[in-house]
């Protein structure tokens, strides 16, 4: 723990000192962002036609590193991403001519990847009050073990009995690879300045995940009525952290 310590101040130590155009910045980060999650399955199918959906979350961090107006820069930055994934699914039958909702999917426990990156990026003054920047971001996240989508005691099997059949749900086990997930966003930033050391910035970014740490699985069956003909089905959504996010900063410079 103290090596760790000291490796910080290390690092974030040197932003006391201020050289005009030149310093260190501090900003703090909240926003949403909009799962690209890969969903099947992929081609349309009998039992029910779906209608996937990205659920927009929350997506909150700070980044820390250098200031220099109309030059390249560098620096950490540390965040948490929240995931979420779901579907509605309706029949193609039709009653009294309105289509019947027949299943919403969504993650039971929070799905949350902790990253810590590195920043490289290009700081361009466009006035007085206002920059741009655009910043290449590698980093590595950490997705925890969730016992609450891996356990599905309470809703492994449950039904819903819309007219003019029924429908049964089977959740399945959510698989989790909870290993070191590489990840690498792009994002582009206009800061205004308040002052000499605050300011408040937009970010649009577009992050790019390679590898799965959350795969979901249910099944839909339909029973026809009353002869008790049935159809059944696989959906699942694979969640890598490939996104669209947006960010509000807010910053302080040394």
């Amino acid at each position: 723990m103290a090596v760790r310590f000291i490796l910080i101040l290390f690092l974030l130590g040197p932003m006391i000192e201020v050289h005009g155009q030149e310093g260190y910045s501090f900003t703090a980060y909240g926003g949403w962002l909009h799962n690209i999650a890969k969903r099947g399955p992929e081609q349309p199918v009998s039992v029910t036609h779906v209608k996937f959906v990205r659920p927009v979350t929350k997506t909150i961090g700070f980044a820390a590193g250098t200031y220099r107006l109309n030059s390249f820069n560098y620096g950490l930055e540390f965040f948490y991403d929240e995931f979420d994934y779901g579907y509605h699914a309706a029949p193609h039958v039709q009653h009294m001519g309105l289509g019947i909702t027949s299943g919403l999917m969504a993650a039971s426990d929070r799905i949350g990847v902790w990253k810590a990156g590195v920043r490289v990026g290009y700081l361009r003054s466009l006035n007085k009050r206002l920059t741009a920047a655009v910043n290449f971001i590698p980093s590595l996240g950490l997705f925890p073990h969730s016992w609450r989508i891996e356990d599905t005691t309470d809703v492994n099997d449950f039904w819903r009995k819309p007219k003019p059949h029924s429908i049964q749900y089977v959740q399945y086990p959510a698989y989790q690879n909870n290993s070191l997930k590489f990840f690498q966003k792009v994002s582009a930033e206009i800061a205004y300045n308040f002052s000499r050391h605050l300011a408040g910035s937009v970010t649009l970014s577009y992050q790019q995940g390679f590898s799965k740490f959350v795969s979901d699985t249910v099944k839909i069956i339909r029973v026809y009525e009353p002869n008790g003909f049935t159809q059944e089905e696989e959906y699942w959504t694979t969640v890598n952290g490939t996104s669209v996010q947006i960010h509000f900063g807010l910053s302080y410079r040394f």
